[in-house]
């Protein structure tokens, strides 16, 4: 086995020889690198340009547009739908003429009184 001082010495000339010399890159390399990366930032931009939509025009086109796009607007139409059809098909009026929507009692029965929200001041 050699010394540790010899081999930090040999290895010395190596790092000296590497210093003394700096690389320095060719221009065909230069180039190279330059022409990549201007390819690259054209791709980029043409990426940019492809996924950018125009905006949107006229008022229907906005509305859709701030509502969250046409698979939203299905879903607004579909509940207002749905929802015209409850009401429009309400039940039948009891036996006794009495329908479930004159029916004060019930909605009566969940709504705070006046009362009550006098007791709280």
């Amino acid at each position: 086995m050699t010394d540790r001082s010899e081999m930090d010495d040999e290895l010395e000339l190596f790092f000296s020889a590497g210093r003394a010399h700096a690389a320095q890159p060719s221009n065909d390399l230069l180039m190279k690198i330059a022409a990549e990366a201007d390819a690259e930032a054209l791709a980029r931009e043409a990426l940019v340009a492809a996924q950018a939509r125009p905006a949107p025009r006229g008022l229907w086109a906005g509305l859709v547009a701030t509502i969250g796009g046409w698979p939203a607007m299905a879903g607004v139409l579909t509940a207002s739908a749905a929802g015209f059809w409850i009401g429009f098909s309400a039940p039948a009026p009891l036996a006794d003429g009495v329908s479930w929507l004159n029916d004060t009692a019930y909605v009566s029965d969940y709504l705070p009184s006046y009362e009550l929200a006098s007791a709280l001041e």
